[in-house]
């Protein structure tokens, strides 16, 4: 008898979209309801990725793996909850395991200081907080894009590249203007041409914000 199935899924050096971890949960979905608990959550009780910037991943890919993994935890509908591993980092020295924080270690030159991570997280929970997941929209050769419904009415379609460098591609709003909101929350009013807005992608996720 159990009330749900906590994992890890971890894959520290990898982007979200490259590693294994939804294929591994479409497996544990279907052995769950081979054997009769299809009803049971499944939960990522730690998530995350260490941010060393030599032996697994910058801070600036660990930014942009929060916002990623939510988003596609949304499109594959796997997770019922998402536990971010971890607040802190461990240590002050850096080490490659001790890195997994949004914010740093107290012992730090600037203690508990924010890390990029954390200003993501804080955009993501502020702008996509009972957000409705609509669908997903292909842009260019290597930009995903998904769209919701944001809890004010607003429709959101969010997009980054998912291999590093950048694409210019274009997207049909359907809408004279938008909001472009970048990871951390700035905010800029774009005119459309014929409904279609040109946007430089990269690895950080771009939220597009209008009627």
């Amino acid at each position: 008898y159990f009330d749900g199935v906590s994992v890890h899924p971890y894959s520290n050096k990898v982007a979200p979209e490259k590693s294994d971890i939804f294929d591994d949960v479409e497996w544990l979905k279907y052995y769950l309801e081979r054997y009769g608990y299809g009803d049971v959550p499944i939960r990522a009780t730690e998530w995350g990725w260490p941010a060393d910037g030599v032996e697994y991943v910058t801070e600036e890919e660990q930014a942009s793996y929060f916002v990623r993994a939510n988003i596609l935890n949304d499109y594959h509908d796997a997770f019922s909850h998402i536990d971010w591993y971890n607040l802190s980092d461990q240590t002050a020295s850096g080490e490659a395991g001790a890195t997994f924080g949004i914010i740093g270690h107290y012992q730090d030159k600037i203690p508990y200081g924010a890390k990029p991570a954390f200003l993501t997280a804080a955009n993501y929970n502020a702008l996509m907080t009972d957000a409705e997941y609509i669908d997903s929209v292909l842009i260019g050769t290597d930009v995903r894009a998904y769209r919701y419904k944001l809890r004010d009415g607003r429709d959101c379609v969010v997009a980054w590249k998912i291999s590093d460098g950048t694409e210019v591609a274009s997207v049909n709003l359907g809408t004279n203007s938008v909001t472009k909101i970048d990871s951390y929350g700035n905010e800029a009013e774009v005119a459309t041409v014929n409904n279609e807005i040109t946007v430089k992608f990269d690895i950080m996720p771009v939220y597009l914000v209008g009627e």
